[in-house]
């Protein structure tokens, strides 16, 4: 009885050693530390009426920020660093057009699944990014 507790300590003493490693091993490269974003964006020269702004971190299972783009204007966290940034707006399929979710993306390709969009995030500010789409 006494081995089989051993073991089961052990093994959790591991698993928790473990998952320290893990969570330590990005500090220093601003991986999980976060700052406050805001700016405007427009499409062909106009505020975006409504849509979502995402930010990603390119150190892997780091988390990805987004927030709400209304009136054009946003305003949202960030994680710190080099990060990609991607913008979507959506809206009604037109008639006889099927995308399984009744609306599309309207938003081209090379602004968020295929974005070319960064902004250099900063800890301590000031984070203003201002995004000019363009349809064409």
């Amino acid at each position: 009885m006494k081995v089989v507790r051993m073991v089961r300590v052990n093994v959790g003493f591991a698993a928790c050693l473990a998952a320290a490693i893990v969570a330590l091993s990005g500090c220093g490269d601003g991986a999980g530390r976060t700052a406050k974003v805001s700016g405007k964006v427009t499409f062909d020269g106009k505020p975006l009426d409504q849509g979502t702004i995402t930010f990603r971190s390119p150190n892997k299972g780091a988390p990805l920020q987004s927030g709400d783009i209304k009136e054009g204007k946003y305003e949202c966290s960030s994680p710190v660093g080099k990060v990609t940034v991607g913008i979507e707006a959506f809206q009604p399929t037109p008639a006889g057009e099927q995308t399984g979710m009744g609306k599309r993306n309207y938003i081209p390709e090379k602004y968020n699944v295929k974005s070319e969009l960064t902004a250099d995030v900063s800890e301590s500010g000031p984070n203003e990014f201002n995004f000019d789409l363009r349809s064409k």
